[in-house]
């Protein structure tokens, strides 16, 4: 438990570093080349008791290639400021280096004028020369956001998307950019108002559902246009629900609940004059879905997802083969749909410039441009928001609870929260062998993490923990949320009676680990080492990782989580049918293995997927959640506290009811609160038409 406390204290540390009063540090490594001795690396740390930050900046002196040695010359600036007066002039000069064939000279000059009372500079060197035959040319290069010129006096807003596809074919990719783009520009049915906490209509202008939900009824607005000016008409719904069952889309499994989508999927080549039962065209401006059987879940994840399931134009897609539809250049270079906004530009990975459409049934959006700023770097982003180029981070966020913290004590923003992230979660691959699907072994390692220590002592009480995600769900037993809770002793107890060599090392396969993640991990591997289960941490780039899944080439991986858990209206029919069911993804083999045990497993799912009133998908919920607190096939850890900021010029409809740039909290935890409906950024991305800037 000793090392338990220091991985703590470590972590302390590194939170409170910038808080600390005042101080001066210096680190100096040499090494030896011939004729001069050179400074390695120095460390100048200068810290002054702060109020707030203004602004942060960091400068990258890039990597240069030369004849025998690559040079690297990094400089980082992080200089925050509030209220005052006061200039400060920071001027090094890294002496004259005689190496063979050339003299090098090393220079640095920082000048920093702000107002301020106090202020904290942290200059941070790193230089390494090295013996080469010809002349070094040292580039500075500073890149923080793709600048897009506008002319004076135009509405534009700027938001920043963490990732951006090259291709927007919503019917192949997991990438949330997808989402993001189709929610300014796609037709959609309806639309999720997550202020009243329900559906509206959209292109639907109302709907209706048979009693026992084995059909839907759309009742389509007349006079809606695509961005060509052609009709939108309920042919085009059809066909956009057709080309879902494509065998090749991750959508394919949950449209077959259409009747005949089945025998439509195995037969798509013939798309064209194959005809869909389930889908049936009553006029142009009338539609209706039937199902085999009741599908209230299929009908709510039609509602929710929305954004991605997005109306096709049948004029410009409904003549190719299924393989030119897959292939065609109006994913990339057209993308006419019906939204608020068309695609004016788009230079891949870099920028998405929208304008808006006039004949919008809704009316024009306020904007005159809404720019997709590509910025990957939750640090770059911190620095983009600090220096007014981005108005709101709309996909991904920033680098962690201090960040926001950062953020929130600029003037020019504000910050929200909701109820979190679900926790990242531990699971197992379907190839594991019999020691790891051990219900033991699963019981043991959700025993043997301390999650309110850690919530406290890596995000000091701001998130949430769970033995299983499943016990944050609105529909959970109480009593789930305090199994599992820190008891090493009967961890080691029950390893003990499985016979578990605590000599073996079983390996964690991940990505892209989060700020809180490197925190955790360490103390979640103490802890587990305690016991007596080893664990080391295997951190793959994004493609290889995605390969390594596909063909479940892992033991364990810590990601997110497959359970319904925190958030949203997503009914968890779905998701358990779509993750945890035999003819699903079943990526931990879970439903495979519940067949061998003859569990009636898949039964369980479909009772709850065919359940037709609130208290029968409770019910068949809460069976499914009593079996998995006991096999425990995934165990969760703890999650942050979501936080969304936003420019106060900015202003966006779904946080008005939460007086949102009215609030004057100086911490996180008394910033304004608002619950999630379907996802996260329900409120950020609500009535995108109606977003607004103020200067």
């Amino acid at each position: 438990m000793k090392s338990l406390r220091l991985l703590f204290a470590l972590v302390a540390v590194l939170t409170l570093v910038a808080a600390m009063a005042c101080g001066t540090k210096e680190v100096v490594k040499e090494i030896k080349v011939p004729g001069e001795t050179i400074v390695v690396e120095k460390e100048v740390i200068v810290e002054v008791e702060v109020e707030r930050i203004v602004t942060v900046e960091k400068e990258v002196i890039k990597e240069i290639k030369v004849p025998g040695e690559t040079i690297v010359v990094e400089k980082e600036v992080i200089v925050e400021i509030p209220v005052e007066k006061i200039v400060t002039v920071v001027k090094e000069v890294i002496k004259e280096i005689k190496v063979p064939g050339e003299t090098i000279v090393v220079e640095k000059e920082v000048i920093v004028e702000v107002p301020v009372e106090k202020i904290v500079t942290v200059v941070k060197e790193v230089v390494k020369i090295v013996e080469i035959e010809k002349p070094i040319i040292i580039e500075k290069e500073v890149r923080v956001v793709q600048t897009v010129e506008v002319p004076r006096g135009e509405k534009v807003m700027r938001a920043r998307v963490c990732c951006m596809a090259d291709s927007f074919q919503p019917h192949y990719s997991g990438s949330g950019s997808i989402d993001i783009i189709y929610n300014f520009i796609g037709v959609h049915l309806v639309r999720t108002d997550p202020i009243t906490q329900s559906q509206t209509p959209d292109l639907a202008e109302r709907w209706e559902f048979a009693p026992d939900f084995r059909s839907a009824t759309y009742y389509l607005r007349r006079g809606a246009k695509w961005h060509d000016g052609e009709p939108i008409t309920a042919k085009d719904v059809a066909f956009s629900y057709k080309m879902y069952l494509d065998p090749t889309s991750i959508f394919a499994l949950q449209f077959q609940g259409l009747k005949g989508g089945e025998a439509f999927t195995n037969d798509f080549d013939n798309w064209v004059t194959n005809d869909l039962p389930g889908v049936i065209v009553v006029d142009d401006h009338t539609i209706r879905f039937e199902f085999d059987e009741p599908d209230r879940p299929f009908i709510e994840l039609m509602h929710g997802l929305q954004t991605r399931w997005t109306i096709l134009p049948e004029h410009l897609l409904g003549h190719l083969s299924p393989e030119e539809f897959r292939q065609s250049s109006y994913w990339k270079d057209d993308l006419t749909q019906g939204g608020p906004y068309k695609m004016a530009r788009h230079v891949v990975q870099q920028f998405i410039e929208l304008v808006p459409n006039e004949d919008y049934w809704f009316g024009a959006p306020n904007l005159d441009k809404l720019i997709l700023v590509y910025i990957g770097s939750p640090d770059a982003t911190e620095i983009a928001m600090h220096r007014g180029e981005v108005d709101i981070s709309i996909r991904g966020g920033l680098s962690g609870v201090d960040a926001y913290q950062g953020i929130l004590l600029d003037p020019n923003w504000s910050v929200a929260r909701n109820t979190g992230r679900n926790p990242a979660a531990y699971s197992f691959s379907k190839n594991v062998d019999a020691a790891l699907k051990d219900i033991r072994f699963r019981q043991a390692f959700a025993y043997a993490m301390n999650r309110p220590a850690m919530l406290e002592g890596i995000l000091k009480g701001r998130g949430v923990y769970a033995p299983i995600n499943l016990s944050l769900n609105p529909d959970a037993r109480p009593e789930w949320k305090t199994m599992y809770q820190y008891d090493p002793d009967k961890a080691r107890a029950l390893l003990l009676d499985m016979g578990w060599d605590s000599d073996r090392v079983v390996e964690v396969t991940l990505t892209n680990p989060r700020v809180t993640d490197k925190a955790a991990m360490p103390i979640e591997q103490q802890y587990l080492a305690d016991v007596g289960i080893k664990i080391e941490f295997n951190v793959l780039e994004r493609s290889t990782h995605a390969n390594v899944m596909t063909t479940f080439a892992y033991e364990l991986r810590r990601a997110g989580s497959r359970l319904p858990g925190l958030g949203g209206g997503e009914n968890p029919a779905n998701k358990f049918r779509r993750e945890w069911h035999s003819d699903g993804r079943d990526e931990t083999g879970y439903a495979y293995d519940q067949m061998a045990l003859n569990s009636g497993w898949d039964a369980k799912i479909e009772t709850l997927q065919a359940a037709i009133t609130r208290d029968e998908a409770i019910a068949a919920f809460q069976v499914l959640g009593d079996q998995l607190m006991q096999d425990m096939p995934e165990i969760a850890t703890i999650g942050t506290m979501s936080y969304y900021a936003v420019a106060k010029r900015a202003l966006l409809p779904g946080y008005e009811d939460i007086g949102l740039h009215e609030s004057t909290a100086t911490d996180l935890t008394k910033v304004p609160f608002y619950p999630p409906f379907w996802r996260g950024t329900d409120r950020s991305l609500y009535a995108v038409h109606l977003w607004d800037v103020r200067d």
